[in-house]
Parts: C-alpha cells; sequence; structure tokens
C-alpha cells in the first residue's frame, strides 16, 4: 500500500473505487487494484512474471520459460490476473490505464462487484493475449497452481504445503519440499 500511494493516480483510483459496490471482505477488493499501481510505481526495467501470493509453480515456469513461448503480454489464467506475464514493465502503465476504464460489475452471490479480475476479463484482450495454464486447486494438472480463497477458506497454508510436497513427492522434477 505504501508503494501504492506514491503513485501519482493513487488517488483518483480510491475515488474510483469508493464508487464501486464491494461484495468482497472490507479492503480485499481495494488491494487487488492497488497492486498494479505499486508495481508501476517501483519502476521495473525488463519482462515481469506477476504471481499472486497464492500462485505456485509446479514446474519451471519462470521469466524465461515465458520469453521462450509468448511475445505480448500474457495473461496465464484466462483472463483472472493472478497471473500475468509482460515482456516488458512498461506495459504495467497499460494495465494502470485499464483499470480506470468503465467497467460493468459481475453479478455474485452478495451482489454486483467490480474487481480487477473485472476490468481484465473486460478489456485485457486490447493490451494483450489470453492462456490457460493456471489450475484452480483442488486440479492440479498443470505447471502453476492457483490457491484461491474461494476454495482453501480454511487452513490455506496447510493446504498449500501439503498440496506442493505431494506433487513434489510424485514427481521426477524435483524433491523440494515445502
Amino acid at each position: 500500500l505504501s508503494q501504492a500511494a506514491l503513485h501519482p493516480r493513487f488517488h483518483d483510483m480510491k475515488e474510483m473505487l469508493a464508487t464501486y459496490p464491494e461484495v468482497t471482505p472490507q479492503g480485499y477488493r481495494d488491494q487487488c487494484f492497488f497492486r498494479w499501481l505499486a508495481f508501476d510505481q517501483m519502476q521495473h526495467q525488463g519482462p515481469l512474471l506477476i504471481l499472486d501470493y497464492d500462485v505456485f509453480s509446479t514446474q519451471s515456469h519462470s521469466i524465461e520459460w515465458c520469453n521462450e513461448r509468448y511475445q505480448r503480454p500474457t495473461v496465464l489464467n484466462q483472463t483472472n490476473p493472478c497471473a500475468v506475464y509482460l515482456p516488458d514493465a512498461s506495459f504495467l502503465s497499460d494495465i494502470v490505464g485499464m483499470l480506470f476504464l468503465p467497467t460493468i460489475p459481475n453479478q455474485e452471490e452478495n451482489g454486483p462487484h467490480i474487481g480487477d479480475n473485472s476490468v481484465f476479463g473486460e478489456h485485457w484482450r486490447a493490451i494483450g493475449d489470453c492462456v490457460d495454464i493456471v489450475s484452480t486447486y483442488p486440479e492440479t494438472h498443470t505447471g502453476l497452481i492457483h490457491f484461491a480463497n474461494r476454495f482453501c477458506p480454511h487452513d490455506k497454508p496447510k493446504i498449500i504445503r501439503e498440496t506442493l510436497n505431494n506433487f513434489h513427492h510424485t514427481s521426477d522434477t524435483s524433491s523440494h519440499q515445502f
């Protein structure tokens, strides 16, 4: 949040988010938006592979791996921004601009909702490509696994640790334990 607050569009984003309906735990949605401001504010150079804290690689999915396969910015989980590859960090400013575009709310169980995933779903294809190489727990058939909150509501660290340890014990590629 401290990095996001340094971004020149931080206050504009706070004002915009205050007008959006909220159905997630207080502050969660805002943090999802603010992270893109923080990334942009950090002024990275070169390619980036941005993974949510709860996305883990079971293979060698790295920046180099992505560089070999993707020439354009690519969301690796359809339009869910839990895993995003950018061939150059300059695309972060495009993402920030996209976040300010008018977006139709998703209809969630608790009511209408606009999250960064809503914005990516509606506007990402103007910036980049989408692939689907991320499994959502409990599925583990791809190289990246997303342990999404709605599928791991309790004891998430234990679920992640057990799943990845089990995967690596049955894999010839690694004996690493989490």
